[in-house]
């Protein structure tokens, strides 16, 4: 990911009151592409994972649960499907009332689990398939 997605993606952060060393993003961002986007920068910037998972267990009633659903399904790569689906069971785990609200997402990660299952190399062995059975994606 570019230095100025993560820096970006940083600054939208700022503007939803997280403590970043950056100045906020000018306008209000769009809170469910910024999951997204997220994810997608969760490989170069863990920090920001831990952020987003963390705002989420306290402000995840701001989040629109279909239209995230169907972001996910529509426009999240394969790839990255898991890293969401982790990060919502997160936030569903750790965040008192609005647990449930994370259900529909996290559904809509099924099929990542699904192709993963089907491409399991025989190499990797049972534990392997085990572990992936038991994440939700």
């Amino acid at each position: 990911m570019k230095a100025g997605t993560l820096q970006s993606v940083a600054r939208q952060w700022a503007r939803l009151g997280a403590m970043l060393n950056v100045h906020p993003a000018g306008d209000t961002p769009d809170v469910e592409r910024l999951l997204l986007d997220t994810v997608r920068a969760a490989p170069a910037n863990p920090l920001l994972f831990v952020l987003a998972a963390t705002w989420l267990a306290a402000y995840g009633d701001y989040v629109a649960k279909h239209r995230l659903a169907r972001l996910i399904r529509d426009e999240l790569e394969p790839e990255s499907r898991p890293t969401i689906g982790f990060l919502l069971e997160w936030a569903r785990t750790n965040g008192g009332s609005n647990g449930s609200r994370f259900n529909l997402a996290i559904e809509a990660c099924e099929p990542a689990i699904e192709r993963q299952k089907n491409t399991v190399s025989p190499s990797h062995g049972s534990g392997v398939a085990a572990k992936k059975d038991r994440r939700r994606c």
